[in-house]
């Protein structure tokens, strides 16, 4: 959760977040907080990306 900079060190514990990572690996889209919990975001990022490929 550090690592992705999503970890609340005040109240010890990590945001909602969804990633949407490439074939590569690399983080291409970020839902975070609230919106995280409805995965239409994610959803629309990974068929936007997959359109380019």
């Amino acid at each position: 959760m550090r690592d992705y900079g999503i970890f609340n060190e005040e109240r010890g514990f990590g945001t909602r977040a969804t990633f949407v990572l490439d074939k590569e690996g690399i983080i291409r889209h970020i839902e975070q907080g609230n919106t995280a919990i409805d995965p239409s975001g994610a959803f629309q990022a990974c068929s936007i990306f997959t359109k380019k490929s």
